[in-house]
C-alpha cells in the first residue's frame, strides 16, 4: 500500500493489540489468532503481522504440523521469527461410554505410538534449522480431544461426575498410562540444535502424563539445551510399584540430559497422605540414600540455578550420607540459586513434621468418620479415594527437630561448596504448619533466616556450618546475620 501514513513502530503497536485470541485457554486446542487475516492489508503489514503470528506457534494437530513444515520451516524469513513452538500431541479420541473405563493396554500402546511419531516428526522438521539464530523454546504437552479440560465443557463434566462418579472417571481414566518415548525410538529422532529451552507439562490435573525418563531421552537430542522446565507427577497412591519404577527410571536416564543445561526447574508433584496418622510410602526399600535425591545432587553440580517444587527428597539431595573420601565430595562451581519446595514426607516413609506436644490432648487417632464410611460403603472400590486419603486428619504442625536440623546441616555443607551461591530458599508446609529457610548473600553480608508457625531455633551445629558457608561467600568470619521469624505473628515485611 503505497504512501501508507503510519510509521512502522505505530503500525506494530496497533497490530500488537490484535495478537491475543478471544477466550484464550491454555488447556484447549487453540484456533489461529485473528491477527493473521491482517497480513493481506499490505506488504508492510504482512512483515509486521508475520513477526507476531510466527513468533509463537501452536502445533495442535497433525495438519498443523504439516502446515508448519510447508509454511514456516521452508521459509528462512518466517523461520527467523519463531521463538516458541508449543507442541500439543493430539492423542486418539474415545467415546462417551469409554469415559467410565480406564484406558486399556491397547489404547495406551496406540497413544504411545502417536506420541513417539509426533515427536520424531517435529524433530525431523527442526533438525535443519541453524544453530546461530536465537534459541527456540519448545513446549510439549499431550491431550485427547475427548479429555476433560478446564472450561465450560470441563466444568459441566466435573459437575456431572460428582453426581455419578461411575459414569466419568475424568483424568483418572489415564492415571496409570504414562506416555513413553523409549530409548529404542532415538534412532528416529535427529539432533536439533535450534532448541535452547524445553518445557514439558505433564503433572497437573487434566494433563496427560509423560514418563519422567522420556523427558531425559528426548532432551538427549537437544545439544544446545540450556533451560529445562518439567511439570511431572510422582503421586501414584494406588500403585506403589509404578511410582517406584518411574522414579528409578528417572534416575537411570539422568545422564541423558545434555551437559549444556544450566537452569533446571522441576515440579515432581506429590500430595502427602491426607490422613497424617498414616505412614507415607517407603521409596528407598532399606537403602541408605534415596536414589532420586542423590542423582539430583549429582546433576545439579553442572547448573547455575535449580528450582524444585512439590517433591519428595531427603537430606542427601545436598550431601552424601556417607562420603567415601574428601576427593569425591560434591561441588557446585557455577550454582548461584537453589530453590526447593519439598513435601512433608521423607523418601524412607517418614514425616518432616510431627504432632505439637501442646496439642496432645486433641483427638488424633485417625479413626474413620461415620458419614464418610457410609458414603464409601456405597461406592465401588476403584471409585473410593486412596486409603491414605479416605479420612483426612491434619495433625502435624511442628517440624521434627532431629530431621530438619540434619537437613540444614547437609544443606550448609553443600553451600560451603557453592562459591557463587547468592540465594537459597528451602520450604515445606503441612497444611496447618509452614516452615522455611532462606540464605542470601549481598556483597560482604550473608543472612540466614528461619521462619516457622512455631518459633524454630536451629541447633548450634546448624549455625556453625552456615557460618562456615558465609565465610566462604563473604570472606569474613562474622558476617552471618541470623534471623528467626514467627509466622504465627502478622508480619508486614516480605518473607520470600
Amino acid at each position: 500500500m503505497a504512501g501508507y501514513p503510519l510509521p512502522p513502530e505505530l503500525t506494530a503497536r496497533v497490530i500488537s493489540y490484535l495478537t491475543i485470541p478471544d477466550n484464550f485457554n491454555p488447556y484447549k486446542i487453540q484456533e489461529p489468532a485473528r491477527v493473521a487475516q491482517y497480513a493481506t492489508v499490505s506488504r508492510d503489514w504482512q512483515m509486521i503481522v508475520e513477526r507476531h503470528t510466527f513468533s509463537t506457534l501452536h502445533l495442535t494437530t497433525p495438519q498443523r504440523l504439516t502446515e508448519f513444515e510447508q509454511i514456516v520451516a521452508q521459509n528462512a524469513r518466517r523461520r527467523s521469527y519463531v521463538r516458541n513452538v508449543n507442541l500439543l500431541v493430539q492423542l486418539e479420541s474415545y467415546d462417551v461410554e469409554a469415559r467410565a473405563k480406564f484406558e486399556t493396554a491397547e489404547e495406551h500402546r496406540r497413544n504411545n505410538e502417536i506420541f513417539t511419531r509426533t515427536i520424531q516428526s517435529l524433530f525431523k522438521i527442526l533438525q535443519s534449522w541453524p544453530e546461530d539464530q536465537t534459541g527456540i523454546h519448545l513446549s510439549i504437552k499431550a491431550q485427547s480431544p475427548s479429555d476433560a479440560v478446564p472450561g465450560k465443557e470441563g466444568q459441566r463434566r466435573m459437575k456431572e461426575a460428582r453426581k455419578n462418579r461411575a459414569k466419568d472417571l475424568l483424568e483418572r481414566r489415564f492415571e496409570k498410562c504414562y506416555l513413553q518415548f523409549s530409548e529404542e525410538s532415538l534412532d528416529g529422532l535427529p539432533a536439533v540444535g535450534a532448541v535452547t529451552t524445553l518445557s514439558v507439562d505433564a503433572g497437573y490435573r487434566f494433563q496427560r502424563l509423560i514418563s519422567p525418563a522420556s523427558c531425559a531421552i528426548i532432551a538427549s537430542k537437544l545439544p544446545r539445551l540450556q533451560n529445562a522446565s518439567l511439570v511431572l507427577l510422582d503421586n501414584e497412591k494406588r500403585d506403589l510399584a509404578l511410582r517406584k519404577r518411574n522414579r528409578n527410571e528417572f534416575v537411570c536416564y539422568f545422564n541423558f540430559w545434555p551437559s549444556s543445561v544450566e537452569d533446571f526447574y522441576l515440579v515432581f508433584y506429590n500430595e502427602p497422605p491426607a490422613n497424617q496418622t498414616r505412614s507415607p510410602a517407603d521409596l528407598v526399600d532399606g537403602n541408605a540414600e534415596d536414589p532420586l535425591s542423590s542423582r539430583l545432587r549429582d546433576f545439579s553440580q553442572q547448573l547455575t540455578a535449580i528450582h524444585l517444587e512439590d517433591i519428595v527428597v531427603g537430606k542427601e539431595l545436598f550431601w552424601p550420607i556417607a562420603p567415601k573420601d574428601d576427593t569425591q565430595l560434591p561441588s557446585w562451581p557455577k550454582l548461584t540459586s537453589f530453590r526447593l519446595q519439598y513435601t512433608i514426607t521423607t523418601p524412607s516413609g517418614g514425616w518432616y513434621f510431627e504432632r505439637n506436644p501442646a496439642e496432645e490432648g486433641e483427638d488424633a487417632d485417625g479413626g474413620g468418620d461415620s458419614d464418610l464410611e457410609d458414603q464409601y460403603s456405597r461406592m465401588q472400590e476403584h471409585l473410593r479415594p486412596p486409603l491414605e486419603d479416605r479420612f483426612p486428619q491434619s495433625s502435624r504442625t511442628k517440624v521434627s527437630s532431629e530431621l530438619i536440623n540434619e537437613f540444614y546441616v547437609s544443606a550448609g555443607r553443600a553451600a560451603q561448596r557453592m562459591p557463587k551461591l547468592k540465594y537459597m530458599h528451602l520450604e515445606t508446609s503441612s497444611g496447618q504448619g509452614r516452615h522455611w529457610f532462606q540464605y542470601e548473600v549481598k556483597g560482604k553480608t550473608a543472612t540466614a533466616t528461619w521462619a516457622d508457625m512455631i518459633l524454630f531455633q536451629p541447633e548450634e551445629r546448624v549455625l556453625e556450618v552456615w557460618r562456615d558457608a558465609a565465610r566462604q561467600h563473604t570472606g569474613s568470619e562474622s558476617n552471618l546475620e541470623v534471623k528467626l521469624q514467627d509466622l504465627s505473628v502478622p508480619y508486614t515485611g516480605s518473607y520470600a
